[in-house]
């Protein structure tokens, strides 16, 4: 390896240990070396730590060959691009040490790496750090393309040294999207309990604090002891408007705790796991001001709200509300303890010994005031919740099984199918088990406000079309549980996405009132700037669709929004406007709220997704899931490694072209043409088929079968198997069919679009209007048209692959700032670092390849004309020598008659121009004496050291001329 010379004895080295069972992972012990090199290539090392698993220190002389050695280095560094012996051992004992002393982020390059500690470290995150890292909007100001005062970006923050910090990282994309005025997104990756959730809050909270007006409190209550009691907010929400109190900053930040309570669970990996996608789009004014935001859902697994395996939970929301209702709210909904409803009991889990349930409730509670939502409202949503529970008690049996008496029986009998419904010929329709499921199913049809009867009808029987008139046939028992789940997923989702509706509506309308009283000047500056142009506020869906069961758009809440101003979207397809204001994509998906001509601006998206998951048995929702991983997979290769490596190319720089696995193939496999995919949906359209014929259709169709990413498992006979970026992924497509044909049953629909509840009827009002079916963000694979049965086909899968398309089209507009989550051990034990878990998700994660890069490469990049309008305090000379030559080109073309320059490149500029500005550059950096650059054709490279040894240098100069003006004025 070339490093026998530094191998003396005292020298710090990583023994690689190759084991038997696993050849393709070593394991790496850090070591001393004890003795010189032999002649046979071998020496003496003592063993300091152990590898994997991690253990106690021990002293153990071994002998090792130098090939099994590598350096190792002396102290841990903030980033990893400046480890002076880089490699993975070298990479994952740096993250370790920092861990060990608290230090929990850590930068490579431009990546942020956070390791979840599993603990609290409140000296991380007090009000002083947030200031700190915020200090740069009060320290210099930047000029924007108007030629107006902004905040100074975080790179310029009067020489300070920053260390590694998510406000650090939210504070870049904050400054850089005011300084280049384009949209800026920060993608939070990891899997499950790595932390993205609480990374995603604290990002909203400092850009929050970034955009805040006249220095309001933006934090809420500190604690949860702190939150209004449910009497404080009853007298709170009886006045009329009382959401107008609460700051555009507060509603970004309580949409947290609502959209955790409604869409978060445990899960044997994490007690507080995200079981949906989120965008959140926040959108700001020219000046830096937080107007508004908007908040887009993928995929809610709504299947948890019926199934939930052992050791589990559902979503913390039915548990707030069985510990934290108040006696008033116990009777009328009729509610028990966790333990009293199948659908909670089912687990064995009720607690959480990191979560009081009673305080979240009031928590969740003064969320849903702070974002707009009355105590009506509230209470509306909370009684369909207990309707929920109550529908998961009702069982039913075999005509005649039933333990209830024929009295009670009859009650529920009287006119089963409604008006208008035929004959059933055969068998009677099953029966409630008994009076427990006969009390539950009271209480569920009171709740939701339709007849028990009907309620019993629509789920016990179904009810065909035909052109004689309609004809109604019983279910078995079996199948009337499943209709029972059916409604209770769709009851659940359609209400998560009315939340969703609501907190978008409510930052609309501030957002509305911001800008109707913007003030002329930003930030207090005296002159008055140009008008700027106002954003195309609106909605954004909740994009709940695919496994979610998406709700409706209710056309009743979007009327009186804002009107959109026809700006154009960041996605490729034409806008059309919506009487809610928001623009809606011709497949029916409202998208981008916030966007301006040209693209998106003034706008920061923040991405938390579901981690990459793999477990014992992967369906439907895991293909998904890990779909949209390689997506955003894909979308970090073609960043850092592809775009990087083309533009050292294009611009003629001296490069090494380093490789990286591609896998594309695998999204080929997944959503391409005849992939899997496409593939469901097909086998969708045939009523027979089942899980076996979909697995064979896999196994004997080309495209997939052809595909080396791709196996087929012998067993089980529906299983196989993907070769994914972070591992091998065995799938089963027992439920791939099922799932994927999702949808509302009609009775379903038609009943409770009739109910006497408010937000029930609001909620499935638009599933039964005649007429043609609107295409509105529904999880209905068969949506009525009219009064027959006409249906038109949209899956679960196809629906989602557009929703990921338009979200990968928006990402792809926008400057990307990346987070990685690192879990640090399988247990969630706080203190311990796995290290070979942990290099295996750095591996995943394309961190390992992103170090190489950015160590070989140039962190900074940047025009000549920007490079020196920055930096030319450094070198002034080189500045105004630019612009006198400047001037002299315009005296010629006036002479010669306003002719355009002659040998123009193809950006318009001339070569002559762009050697000037080359040269003026290239003083700069002489001048600075900078040590490593490199000038290509139309910019300047510089390594991450360099630009940051610059960036001091200037904010030095600056101060220094600050002080001299000060002293005379």
């Amino acid at each position: 390896m070339g490093i026998p010379e530094l191998l003396v004895p005292g020298t710090l080295v990583w023994y690689r240990q190759q084991l038997k069972n696993q050849p393709d992972s070593p394991v790496y012990h850090r070591a001393r070396v004890v003795s010189n090199v032999n002649e046979d290539g071998t020496l003496c090392v003592s063993i300091l730590s152990r590898g994997v698993p991690p253990q106690h220190d021990m002293e153990e002389v071994i002998k090792a060959n130098v090939e099994a050695l590598l350096l190792a280095n002396d102290g841990s560094v903030a980033d990893m691009t400046t480890l002076t012996h880089l490699h993975e051992p070298g990479v994952v004992w740096n993250l370790e040490a920092r861990y060990t002393q608290g230090d929990i982020y850590t930068n490579t390059g431009s990546i942020l790496i956070a390791v979840n500690p599993f603990r609290p470290i409140p000296r991380l995150f007090t009000p002083d750090v947030l200031a700190h890292y915020s200090r740069g909007a009060a320290n210099a100001g930047i000029t924007t393309a108007k030629g107006h005062k902004s905040r100074s970006p975080q790179q310029h923050l009067g020489g300070e040294d920053l260390r590694p910090h998510v406000y650090n990282m939210a504070c870049k994309a904050y400054h850089q999207m005011l300084r280049d005025g384009s949209g800026q997104a920060i993608l939070i990756t990891g899997e499950s309990g790595a932390g993205k959730t609480e990374t995603s809050k604290l990002i909203m909270r400092c850009l929050a604090n970034l955009g805040g007006q006249g220095g309001a409190p933006v934090d809420g209550p500190r604690t949860l002891a702190d939150a209004p009691t449910a009497e404080q907010q009853l007298q709170q929400q009886q006045q009329q408007g009382c959401e107008v109190h609460c700051s555009v900053e507060q509603k970004v930040l309580e949409s947290n705790p609502l959209l955790e309570a409604f869409g978060n669970a445990k899960t044997l990996r994490n007690d507080n796991s995200s079981r949906f996608g989120k965008y959140v789009e926040i959108g700001f004014s020219s000046f830096g001001r937080l107007e508004g935001a908007a908040v887009r859902t993928y995929l809610l697994e709504r299947s948890r709200v019926v199934h939930v395996a052992p050791g589990e939970r559902t979503f913390h929301a039915f548990y707030q509300l069985c510990a934290g209702a108040t006696e008033v709210e116990r009777t009328k909904w009729h509610l028990g303890s966790a333990s009293d409803f199948l659908l909670l009991n089912q687990s064995g889990c009720y607690q959480l010994p990191s979560m009081d349930d009673a305080l979240e409730y009031k928590r969740t509670r003064h969320a849903m005031t702070s974002v707009g939502i009355g105590h009506d409202q509230q209470d509306r949503v909370f009684a369909l919740l207990a309707a929920v529970l109550h529908l998961g008690n009702v069982r039913f049996v075999e005509p005649g099984a039933s333990q209830i008496s024929a009295a009670c029986r009859s009650l529920f009998r009287e006119n089963p199918g409604g008006a208008g419904s035929g004959s059933s010929a055969g068998r009677d329709a099953p029966e409630l088990a008994n009076d427990g499921s006969r009390r539950a199913l009271g209480f569920a049809a009171e709740l939701l406000g339709v007849p028990s009867n009907q309620l019993l009808a629509a789920l016990t029987t179904r009810t065909r079309q035909t052109p004689e008139g309609p004809i109604t046939s019983p279910l078995e028992p079996a199948g009337a549980e499943e209709a029972r789940n059916a409604l209770a997923k769709a009851l659940y989702s359609r209400a998560f996405d009315w939340l969703v509706e609501q907190i978008n509506e409510s930052m609309e309308e501030h957002a509305a009132l911001i800008q109707a009283s913007q003030p002329s000047t930003p930030m207090g500056t005296p002159s008055k700037p140009p008008a700027a142009p106002k954003l195309g506020l609106g909605r954004a869906g909740s994009g709940a669709a695919g496994l979610s069961n998406g709700g409706p758009s209710n056309g009743s809440s979007s009327q009186g929004g804002a009107s959109s101003n026809g700006a154009a979207f960041p996605w490729s397809l034409p806008p059309t406007p919506h009487k809610g204001g928001c623009r809606v994509l011709p497949n029916g998906e409202k998208m981008g709220p916030y966007t301006r001509e040209g693209g998106c601006k003034h706008t920061i998206g923040l991405l938390d997704i579901y981690g990459f998951e793999s477990f014992d048995t992967n369906d439907l929702e895991q293909l998904c899931i890990n779909l949209a991983n390689e997506k955003l997979q894909q979308h970090f290769n073609q960043h850092v490694f592809k775009w990087e490596q083309a533009e050292y190319v294009r611009e003629g720089i001296d490069w090494r072209y380093i490789e990286f696995v591609d896998n594309q193939e695998v999204l080929d496999l997944v959503e391409g043409k005849m992939g899997l995919l496409d593939l469901l949906d097909e086998q969708c359209r045939f009523p027979t088929t089942n899980a076996e014929d979909l697995a064979t259709k896999y196994a004997t169709t080309p495209s997939v079968a052809s595909c080396k990413r791709y196996t087929k498992l012998k067993r089980p006979q529906t299983g196989f198997a993907i070769d994914h970026y972070a591992g091998s992924v065995r799938y089963t497509t027992d439920n791939f069919l099922g799932k994927n044909k999702d949808y509302v049953v009609a009775e379903h629909a038609a009943l409770l679009a009739a109910s006497q509840a408010p937000l029930v009827s609001q909620l499935f009002g638009s599933s039964v209007a005649p007429g043609p079916p609107q295409q509105h963000q529904s999880s209905r694979l068969l949506q009525p048209c009219g009064s027959m049965s006409s249906f038109r086909f949209d899956s679960v899968a196809s629906r989602f692959k557009r929703q990921l398309a338009d979200l990968m089209s928006a990402l792809h507009t926008m400057q990307p700032h990346y987070v990685r989550c690192i879990k640090p051990n399988e247990s969630s034990v706080p203190g311990q670092l796995d290290r070979q878990y942990v290099l295996q998700q750095l591996r995943c994660g394309g961190v390992m390849e992103a170090v190489r890069i950015s160590c070989a490469g140039f962190a900074y990049k940047r025009g000549f004309d920007a490079f020196v309008d920055f930096f030319w305090p450094l070198c002034p000379s080189a500045l105004h020598d630019l612009q006198q030559y400047h001037r002299q080109q315009q005296q010629q073309q006036q002479q010669q008659g306003g002719s355009g320059s002659s040998g123009a490149g193809s950006d318009g500029c001339s070569e002559g121009a762009v050697a000037a500005s080359r040269a003026a550059a290239e003083r700069i950096l002489q001048a600075a004496h900078v040590p490593e650059y490199q000038l290509g054709r139309t910019k300047v490279f510089l390594r991450a050291g360099a630009s940051a040894a610059l960036d001091r240098r200037r904010a030095l100069v600056r101060t220094s001329a600050t002080c001299r003006i000060q002293a005379v004025w």
